[in-house]
């Protein structure tokens, strides 16, 4: 409702000059919690055609509060909460976008993406994966194992956001997007007693398939930005 009003009131009375075109290259930080924290690149091209590009981390607060929503709105318990953490904990981010600013005299623009979250994860035990996957005739040798656990995720996203320059060469972008899961790829690897590996394969199976299953069921949600750029290449004429 923000950015609507805002990009209304900016419609209807700013003057043409008073909403430049955006940054032909601005980089910057930002935030779009609860999904990702790091560096940002953006660009306006053509007829108000905005590129952007963003690389950071999946913050473990922002997982949590995540995996806290989807407990509470029953997705999925307490103990597949337990392993969706493990294996996407501190996860590397990458997304690009591609949008357009449909009003000459406005900041407001919309985008669609797509992100990749990989290079995460940590270590877990077989009684989680067993608890999760209901299985009970693994061998007893696999108790107080270690178990390195990640995963990867493949989504898309819409966002609607409103960008201002406050000052020459400065940015700021506010906005609101949702991410829906596409796919998911697990890696469950015994991290000692190579060994038990073959006993393993059993359980890998049975718990990669089921976190799998459960990120791309349950694994979309929404969130809100705030980011700051600062614009390397201002138009000449300023």
């Amino acid at each position: 409702m923000v950015l609507l009003v805002l990009s209304l009131a900016t419609v209807l009375g700013a003057e043409p000059a008073a909403v430049p075109r955006g940054p032909r290259l601005g980089l910057g930080v930002g935030t779009d919690f609860p999904v990702a924290a790091g560096v940002h690149a953006r660009s306006e091209v053509g007829p108000r055609i905005q590129l952007g590009a963003s690389v950071g981390l999946f913050p473990g607060p922002y997982l949590r509060t995540i995996n806290t929503a989807l407990v509470a709105l029953d997705a999925y318990g307490e103990r597949t909460a337990d392993l969706v953490e493990a294996a996407m904990d501190n996860a590397l981010v990458g997304r690009l976008q591609v949008g357009w600013r449909p009003f000459v005299n406005s900041g407001f623009y919309v985008s669609g993406g797509y992100s990749v979250f990989t290079l995460g994860g940590k270590l877990t035990g077989t009684e989680l994966l067993r608890s999760v996957t209901g299985r009970t005739s693994d061998s007893p040798l696999l108790d107080r194992v270690s178990v390195d656990t990640s995963a990867t995720l493949h989504q898309a996203g819409l966002e609607l956001g409103f960008r201002f320059r406050p000052v020459r060469h400065l940015w700021i972008e506010w906005a609101l997007g949702g991410f829906y899961t596409l796919a998911a790829q697990s890696d469950l690897r015994l991290f000692e007693r190579p060994e038990l590996r073959e006993a393993f394969t059993p359980l890998r199976g049975a718990a990669e398939s089921y976190l799998e299953d459960t990120l791309e069921r349950y694994f979309h949600g929404g969130y809100v930005s705030i980011r700051v750029y600062w614009d390397l290449l201002p138009p000449a004429e300023e």
